[in-house]
């Protein structure tokens, strides 16, 4: 079972710098992603507020492959859990 302490909680900004290349944080962002072993949780608020955020920048195509990479059974979720409502 998995304790709180263990897992990281990952809030929009942190999904919104490593999915946006022109974002200041994005080179960080992307490297702690890929360096971190701990177990991420965020929740479908936070996904919700990702996906718009993109959609407002205008960033429909990337929002559709955000959307797919945190949504897809095979792809990072593996890696990491919705906690919902």
């Amino acid at each position: 079972m998995m304790h709180r302490s263990q897992a990281v909680f990952v809030d929009t900004g942190a999904w919104f710098a490593a999915f946006v290349p022109s974002d200041r944080d994005h080179a960080r962002a992307d490297q702690w992603l890929r360096q971190n072993d701990r177990p991420l949780v965020t929740t479908d608020y936070v996904l919700d507020e990702l996906l718009t955020l993109l959609l407002v920048r205008g960033e429909r195509e990337r929002a559709l492959r955000a959307g797919a990479a945190l949504l897809e059974p095979h792809s990072l979720r593996s890696r990491w859990l919705i906690c919902t409502g």
